[in-house]
Order: structure tokens, then C-alpha cells, then sequence
């Protein structure tokens, strides 16, 4: 990402479990934050205190080097603009959990027992 760069809200409904790692940044140039957004109802499932108690950052996190963000994906999040004046690099993906051929149902996540480990 270059200076000016940002990512508009979004969410990535086709996986389960989406990351962020940031390989170069400058620790010093304090804008590019990737900031969450839910509703306060959006961790009622399986915690007892809404989300903006929860995030106690605010949902907003810093691209520190070397830093790893797992979140659900989706939560919807967006990238503030970088105003830096040198190149930022991160990596960004997608897991979706699955399950052994004939076994579970397409976009349902399977019980853990069906999981099929990763490099297998």
C-alpha cells in the first residue's frame, strides 16, 4: 500500500476464518490501521457483554511488522487511509474449513470431527 491507499468495508462471506500479516511496515507512521466493525449483538452467541465492551482497541489495530490478525470473516473491517511516504507490504487470506469428499454439507461448517487437517 502506498500513501493515500485504503480498503472500503467489506467481509469475506466465502471462508470461515480470515488473516492479515504485515511483512514491511514503518512503526513510526502512525495511519493504515485495519479497523473492525459489528453490531453489538455480533459476539452474543458466545460471549455475555456486547461487542464495544469487548473490543477494548475500539476495533482498531495497527499494522505493526510482523503483526498477525485472525478474526472471523465476517466481521466486516476496512482499512483507514496510509498516509506514509514509503511502500507497505502485508499479506492477506482466506481459510475455509471443509470437510473429506462426501462428507458434510458445502458452506456448513462441519462438525471438528470431519476437519481435514491442513497439508493433507
Amino acid at each position: 500500500m502506498r500513501n493515500g491507499g485504503t480498503v472500503d468495508l467489506h467481509s469475506h462471506r466465502n471462508a470461515q476464518l480470515s488473516a492479515v500479516f504485515y511483512v514491511l511496515t514503518d512503526p513510526a507512521i502512525e495511519s493504515g490501521e485495519l479497523e473492525f466493525e459489528a453490531p453489538d449483538d455480533y459476539f452474543s452467541h458466545v460471549m455475555a457483554i456486547p461487542y464495544r465492551d469487548a473490543a477494548v482497541s475500539g476495533g482498531v489495530f495497527a499494522p505493526l511488522p510482523h503483526r498477525l490478525l485472525l478474526f472471523p470473516s465476517d466481521l466486516r473491517h476496512r482499512v483507514l487511509p496510509y498516509e506514509g511516504s514509503s511502500p507497505r507490504y502485508s499479506v492477506s487470506y482466506d481459510l475455509a474449513i471443509t470437510t473429506a469428499p462426501g462428507k458434510g454439507r458445502e458452506m456448513r461448517t462441519p462438525h471438528p470431527m470431519d476437519w481435514v487437517p491442513l497439508g493433507s
